[in-house]
């Protein structure tokens, strides 16, 4: 599906010229990545310290493709 067709930007003023590049409706897929950590026995987001307590990390990450091999590490 093609939204525009490709165009030039430019921008000038007192004969100086910036170049911003081209637009067009192609872009790269931006993958996101969200974590929430929090103590396992009570859920909780704060911990005292000194206290032993597991943390449990929840991680998610969007923008992935179907079908291909990712690596989190």
């Amino acid at each position: 599906m093609t939204l525009i067709p490709a165009f030039d930007v430019v921008v000038s003023r007192n004969k100086t010229v910036i170049d911003l590049g081209t637009l067009t409706d192609e872009y790269e897929p931006e993958i996101t990545i969200h974590t929430t950590a929090a103590d396992k026995a009570t859920g909780e987001k704060s911990i005292v310290a000194g206290k032993s307590v597991t943390i449990v990390d929840t991680v998610t990450l969007d923008g992935l493709k179907k079908g291909t091999n990712d690596c989190l590490s």
